[in-house]
């Protein structure tokens, strides 16, 4: 194909409007793979750095759990964990999956869980906010408010300064072009910390990270790693954000 050619088959593309049902049909096809989740790959240095903010044996809920990676990893270092997800099957899946555990909480849906009583003293969200346009994220706000008790903290993760055109792909049965992972939007560290105070959260901390680097993979090669990346001034590709829940005298949150 010539440049011509190729610029005119791009200028052609439609970009995929996501809707509710398109999403739940794209997650439902990847849980199908769930070695592939974020939380699959890196949930033990989550965990890790939750750790450095959430006292052992705090009650930690695992929002938007999926196929409960997360969940396993937060039982593992002694919290006690509940876990929510949209999807009634993933809810299952995980009560199931974790319903022995004597320091499993339970596996809800939000609804389900938002009509109840149940509180947390921390909300993870591990790669959820780069998926969701306005409208959903402020209902992910508004549930964070019902779900935490008071000072409770919220803990997210999402991708660095994104380049989200790296990652566009090309549909050619439908002519449209989408973000590989369904990736709507991109956050780095002054826009997620402006959010989160916004919406009336007390920051603590906003950090670059790489989740890949562990000293599992081998001492010499970890640190080789992060002296490169500091010699070298390269952009972390993960994001850390810690923010707590401001309870006002009145209390109102």
């Amino acid at each position: 194909m010539t440049q011509e050619n190729s610029a005119k088959r791009n200028a052609e593309a439609k970009s995929l409007q996501w809707t509710g049902d398109l999403v739940q049909k794209f997650w439902d096809y990847q849980s199908l793979f769930p070695e592939h989740y974020f939380t699959s790959l890196y949930g033990d240095r989550i965990v890790g750095a939750v750790r450095n903010y959430v006292p052992r044996r705090a009650r930690v809920l695992d929002y938007a759990c999926g196929t409960g990676a997360l969940t396993g990893y937060l039982l593992h270092s002694g919290f006690s964990v509940g876990a929510c997800d949209l999807s009634p099957d993933s809810v299952a899946y995980v009560q199931k999956n974790y319903a022995g555990h004597p320091a499993f909480c339970g596996a809800w849906t939000i609804d389900d869980l938002l009509a109840g009583e149940e509180r947390f003293d921390a909300v993870v969200l591990v790669e959820l906010i780069e998926h969701v346009d306005d409208t959903v994220l402020t209902k992910v706000m508004a549930d964070l408010r019902k779900l935490l008790a008071p000072d409770g903290m919220v803990i997210m993760t999402t991708p660095n300064d994104e380049d989200l055109a790296i990652e566009m792909v090309y549909c050619p049965c439908c002519n449209h072009t989408f973000h590989r992972w369904q990736h709507v939007r991109s956050w780095n560290g002054r826009t997620l910390a402006a959010f989160l105070v916004a919406h009336g959260l007390e920051l603590v901390s906003t950090n670059e990270i790489d989740f890949s680097l562990s000293q599992k993979n081998g001492f010499v090669r970890y640190y080789l790693h992060r002296l490169f990346q500091t010699v070298l001034r390269r952009k972390q590709p993960h994001l850390l954000a810690v923010a707590k829940m401001v309870q006002y005298q009145n209390g109102v949150i």
